[in-house]
């Protein structure tokens, strides 16, 4: 008998909030099949281990996601981030308010009414970007990538929040040799866990309302059962988002963020 799926969360607070990061992007702009995509090579311009970046609600515009790509690219891998919600940006003003720079600063009607304003965003964001409009585009994106972008060897998908569920459905997609779930949501569970065949890795906040610490137990079950490679990790004193949009005045919050970017490198390094 199939085990029922438990309730979907559509979006929590985390989903909306954290902090922007500062620094230089190394990266460039480019059309990639039909998607406007932000592209970082490795220092050796090899297209041989690719990673397809599934962003966040905040996009493929958002500084944060991509430094986090060019990291990955200085590590190695040929790293393609696709504009997923094809124009549909959060603007700069909204990102501002979701990520104030000091936030302890501000009062509580404010944090209030920029909670209010950007669960509203988030809420609106969700359902223009529903199943039946971006799995589609997802998976021509794949499909025309490894087809027709020269060089590109095996593929890996890493996603993040939002797109972390989207990296999950492509676990069994025929072009797609690994994926990586960073703090995932809108997981349809376990029956999308199920259905990974692709090796797969997990890094999650222990108490995160949308993946928690019981899902990722629960998804070594499944992945032992079904004897797939796996690297699942629970990380303590983190909130759902910490790996884009951690606070880096917060020593322990940095660490962790770097110990789930190694994570990912690692992963790709052994899969791809």
């Amino acid at each position: 008998m199939t085990e029922a799926d438990e309730p979907v969360i559509p979006l929590c607070d985390n989903c909306v909030s954290g902090y922007v990061h500062q620094g230089t992007t190394v990266g460039t702009e480019q059309k990639i099949g039909d998607l406007d995509c932000y592209v970082s090579f490795p220092s050796t311009k090899s297209k041989a281990k690719t990673i397809v970046f599934l962003h966040d609600m905040f996009g493929w515009k958002f500084i944060n996601n991509r430094l986090l790509a060019d990291q990955y690219a200085s590590n190695g891998f040929y790293v393609v981030m696709p504009d997923l919600f094809v124009g549909d940006v959060v603007p700069d003003d909204l990102a501002d308010k979701l990520h104030p720079e000091r936030p302890s600063e501000l009062s509580l009607v404010k944090k209030t009414v920029n909670k209010c304003s950007a669960m509203m965003f988030g809420t609106g964001l969700l359902f223009r970007h529903r199943d039946v409009v971006t799995r589609p585009i997802i998976n021509k994106f794949i499909g025309d990538f490894k087809s027709n972008e020269p060089g590109v060897g095996s593929i890996g998908v890493v996603g993040f929040c939002w797109g972390g569920r989207h990296a999950a459905l492509l676990g069994s997609n025929e072009h797609v040799t690994s994926v990586f779930l960073c703090h995932p949501s809108m997981i349809s569970f376990p029956s999308e866990i199920e259905q990974i065949t692709k090796p797969v890795g997990i890094g999650a906040a222990e108490k995160d309302a949308m993946f928690p610490k019981a899902r990722c137990d629960k998804s070594e079950e499944i992945f032992r059962r079904k004897n797939l490679k796996h690297d699942v990790k629970v990380y303590t004193n983190v909130e759902h988002g910490w790996s884009v949009r951690a606070d880096l005045n917060n020593h322990d919050s940095v660490v962790k963020k770097e110990e789930i970017a190694k994570q990912v490198i690692d992963w790709f390094k052994s899969t791809l």
